[in-house]
């Protein structure tokens, strides 16, 4: 539960970079919209799980796939159904724009096929946890495809998710320049230098590493580039 806890800190300090969180953000229309779709998406998840045990005569992910084809009828036909009572007109866009949206819908499924093999392989709860990644995985591409800076905010709210992530027993490679986050959730850190492994030992030792300090700060402390 600490983990737990860890993690939703850490997401609600991404979603209110600007400024500092307020216990009215949290009650506001979009908030609540967003606890319940969280809410749902948690019941849908032990859901599936239970479903796929009732695919009888096929392996567990073929079990979870064919789940996957149906919610995905499902959902094509709840959507398209709103569309054709609410907003008839907006199909014949939904049609004309189907270039820009079939990678999207690819990529939508490829990723719920993952996530559904993972409720049937393994504790929901788990899965969960784990797919937290996906976080990091857009703070990365913000930064280096999209060039936006990454604030002060965002690296603490990161290290709380990684801290999380090492709470469930997930190992993670971290390869980071940055040093605060390095020093504050790693067990164990590899120094290279010029490709050369220089140092390795718990946070405590690198900072007090002699080889360290002579590689990324020169003997007499001028910071040289690595």
């Amino acid at each position: 539960w600490a983990g737990v806890l860890v993690g939703v800190v850490g997401v609600l300090m991404l979603a209110s970079p600007d400024r500092r969180l307020r216990p009215a953000d949290v009650i506001q229309p979009a908030a609540l919209c967003g606890l319940a779709a969280g809410l749902g998406f948690t019941m849908t998840s032990i859901c599936v799980k239970l479903a796929t045990r009732h695919v009888a005569g096929v392996d567990t992910i073929f079990a979870a796939l064919v789940v996957l084809a149906l919610v995905q009828v499902g959902q094509v036909a709840m959507q398209g159904g709103y569309l054709l009572v609410r907003e008839p007109q907006e199909w014949g866009r939904v049609l004309r724009s189907w270039r820009l949206t079939l990678p999207v819908g690819l990529l939508s499924s490829l990723g719920s096929a993952c996530w559904f093999t993972g409720f049937a392989l393994a504790p929901v709860a788990l899965v969960r946890t784990v797919g937290q990644v996906e976080v990091i995985f857009t703070l990365g591409f913000s930064r280096f495809y999209l060039k936006e800076a990454v604030r002060a905010q965002e690296i603490a709210a990161l290290c709380a998710l990684l801290n999380r992530l090492k709470d469930e027993g997930l190992g993670i490679l971290l390869i980071e320049h940055h040093m605060d986050v390095v020093m504050s959730v790693s067990d164990t850190v590899t120094v290279l230098d010029f490709g050369q492994k220089i140092a390795e030992g718990t946070p405590h030792d690198i900072r007090n590493d002699a080889n360290v300090i002579e590689a990324y700060l020169g003997s007499h402390g001028t910071e040289t580039s690595r």
